[in-house]
């Protein structure tokens, strides 16, 4: 069994390639459930600012502190943790004012600059 892979790099919506890469998402959801979509990834300043600093400091965290940011509405929301496996979710996190909030929530009264950049 092969997956469905596209490759989502350059495309607009609306823009050649579009239709045929959305037609291609359908089919592989239809016959697998899943696709494989390549798409451009974050500069690689981001990354390291992401996956270097912020998310490792976040992390070691206590399971008290994280759980601040309880899971809720709608699933998947939240800080939510299964054995080994933990994952965060910061809502909208495309808007500063959401960003900062869940900065205040985790580190209350000094924020995490490394957050905030």
């Amino acid at each position: 069994m092969e997956l469905g892979r596209v490759d989502l790099r350059g495309l607009k919506p609306d823009a050649p390639g579009w239709d045929e890469a959305r037609a291609a998402v359908a089919a592989s959801m239809s016959a697998h459930g899943c696709v494989v979509v390549v798409a451009g990834g974050p500069a690689p300043a981001l990354r390291e600012a992401l996956f270097g600093r912020v998310l490792p400091e976040l992390f070691a965290l206590p399971r008290d502190v994280k759980l601040r940011n309880a899971p809720g509405e709608p699933p998947y929301k939240g800080y939510i943790t299964h054995g080994v496996l933990e994952s965060v979710r910061i809502d909208h996190a495309d808007d500063a004012g959401n960003v900062r909030d869940f900065a205040d929530l985790i580190w209350p009264g000094r924020g995490n600059i490394k957050v905030l950049d």
